[in-house]
């Protein structure tokens, strides 16, 4: 290791972690320490460290920061602080006044090893931001007091080709666009929307053009890409919508187009979402044309069945929320199935009968996403009382249900109708009453507490019928939670706030309790008694950040103590949900 003053540099890379035992640790590199060049060539991104270490031996420039440059190589790592603009500002202040030196470390690797580092973030000079003015953009639709990470609009082809992030292009400078050619950046996902100028002009803002240029010219140089239309209600659609597609069709380096609607805030200056009839419409336009795929949402709303996994491929935009109800419902038949076998030869063992006759339908997943046909005696049900029928839930009150002996029996469909229901202001089961109390006759056969499954509005429909078609399916409760933090037509579980939870179940639960007062009880005694009712409240982890943190700044422990509940946050897949409801091993909350 030298140490060496240094000249003022503007970029870097923080280091968040060295793995034991590999050529980072070897040489002595320690988190919190600063890289700013390797092999002499600076660093903008992780793109640049691939790229600069793909050799077995490379030189490495880390900045130290102290008040006496000779005494840097004993003093502790100084961490960064992260920012959208990187470490940028504290390099700059720190060499400008002479509080910083570099030292130059040489690592070498053994074939296959790596090198031990993992970064703080993979952009080291800071994010891009966007420099378009998009009618749909949902950053300039959220309401004031929220945390300053979220209303970020990022633009940034390099998360593009990293993290499939959806970007416009428009802001990148002659330099990005010959790095991504001479880097093989590809492919990148690219925010398309409409072709016509004036459309594009209308959506997107006077900067769209460049967008459109630089494609072009990556197209040309042999970079994909798979390409998205956010469809606004009489911006981009008909016409237009059949001119983007037509000019996707004669580019053949645009891999996929995915579909989606434009979806909106209470606080969007433009409201509008399209009908059923409508979504209809567009799911059979977009058809007529190669490599397009359509939204879940647009399946949803318009009551078609999904497709078969086959037509989504590998699922080029699963991300953008195209395939993931398929994929869900796929891997819940999968798993269901070894499950539902199981759960009915213990059942009957247990009851002295003989092993179940229809072991391999008892339970069996809803692959088709089609209403389950079956009867039951865990709890009380009638034909019109079913998930889709248009009554809302007759009450919100505390009732237990009886004494579960559930005995399914789905119907087995070769070609599944289409569902009845949509996804706006879904309405709730009637025949779901609220779980209550918790004496010997609240409990399922199967089951050591009763379960509820909290869920978004898009998703709970689905949700409810592949968990009828469990053992034991109807003693587990979906409930949909409606969006009235955001409002609109947002409907999706990523984007649930604690409020919105805390109330709606709070009231679910018989505790009147309304939207203004929920975040209140966070303030109760953490030594609060939990409830005697045992049931269990099951949250989607999408809705928690890396830090665990709400939309609106709560933890799972903050929803727990408000409810009294025990809340468990399962992965967003079917074997998550499946383990949870009947559960091996897993955290819980209370």
């Amino acid at each position: 290791m030298k140490i060496n003053a240094t000249a003022e540099v503007t970029t870097g890379a923080q280091i968040a972690s060295v793995a034991p035992g590999s050529p980072a640790a070897r040489a002595g590199l320690e988190a919190g320490m600063v890289l700013v060049r390797v092999n002499k060539e600076p660093l903008r991104d992780i793109i640049d460290w691939l790229w600069l270490t793909s050799d077995e031996k490379v030189l490495l420039e880390i900045v130290h920061i102290s008040s006496e440059a000779k005494t840097l190589h004993a003093a502790p790592a100084l961490l960064l602080a992260s920012t959208d603009a990187g470490v940028a500002p504290a390099l700059a202040a720190a060499t400008s006044t002479g509080s910083a030196a570099t030292s130059t470390y040489t690592l070498t690797r053994n074939l296959g090893e790596t090198w031990g580092i993992e970064f703080a973030d993979p952009l080291f000079d800071g994010i891009m931001r966007c420099v378009n003015a998009c009618v749909f953009c949902f950053m300039t639709m959220l309401p004031e007091g929220m945390r300053a990470p979220l209303y970020v609009r990022d633009d940034d082809y390099r998360l593009s080709f990293l993290q499939g992030n959806f970007v416009t292009l428009t802001n990148m400078s002659a330099d990005d666009l010959q790095r991504v050619i001479d880097y093989r950046l590809s492919p990148l996902h690219v925010s398309l929307h409409a072709v016509t100028p004036e459309v594009r002009t209308r959506l997107m803002g006077s900067n769209h053009a460049r967008g459109i240029e630089v494609l072009e010219r990556l197209l040309a140089a042999g970079i994909e890409a798979h390409a998205q239309i956010v469809l606004v209600p009489g911006y981009n659609d008909g016409a237009e919508l059949d001119a983007t597609l037509s000019w996707v069709e004669a580019r053949p380096g645009i891999l996929s187009v995915g579909i989606v609607p434009y979806g909106y805030t209470r606080f969007a200056a433009l409201q509008g979402a399209y009908t059923a009839e409508q979504a209809r419409a567009i799911v059979k336009q977009a058809m007529a044309y190669g490599r397009v795929q359509v939204s879940d949402e647009f399946f949803l709303l318009s009551g078609l069945p999904l497709p078969p996994a086959a037509w989504y491929g590998d699922y080029p935009q699963y991300e953008d929320g195209i395939g993931m109800l398929r994929s869900y419902a796929d891997e819940w038949g999968e798993d269901s199935r070894a499950l539902a076998e199981g759960c009915c030869e213990s059942q009957t063992l247990a009851e002295g009968r003989e092993p179940c006759a229809q072991a391999a339908g008892c339970g069996s997943p809803v692959l088709a996403y089609a209403p389950v046909e079956e009867t039951s005696t865990c709890g009380t049900r009638s034909p019109a009382e079913s998930s889709d029928s248009p009554r809302l839930r007759s009450s919100l009150r505390q009732e237990q249900l009886e004494e579960c002996s559930h005995t399914p029996q789905p119907a087995h469909r070769a070609h599944a109708p289409q569902p009845a229901f949509e996804t706006r202001n879904t309405p709730q089961p009637a025949h779901a009453q609220p779980l209550g109390g918790g004496g010997e006759e609240g409990f399922c056969a199967l089951q050591l507490m009763r379960q509820l499954v909290v869920t978004g509005e898009a998703f709970a429909p689905m949700l409810r019928e592949l968990v009828r078609a469990l053992p034991d399916g109807d003693c587990i409760e979906v409930i949909a939670i409606k969006n009235r933090f955001f409002g609109g037509n947002v409907d999706v579980a990523g984007l649930l706030t604690a409020a919105d939870i805390i109330a709606q179940l709070a009231v679910y639960f018989g505790g009147g309790l309304s939207a203004a007062n929920a975040l209140q009880l966070l303030n109760q005694p953490p030594d609060k008694v939990p409830s005697k009712d045992t049931t269990q409240v099951i949250l989607p982890a999408v809705i928690f950040n890396d830090d665990g943190l709400t939309l609106d700044g709560q933890t799972v422990q903050d929803i727990a103590q408000a409810l009294e509940r025990q809340v468990t946050v399962v992965d967003c897949t079917a074997e998550g949900l499946l383990d949870a409801l009947y559960p091996k091993t897993k955290e819980i909350h209370s």
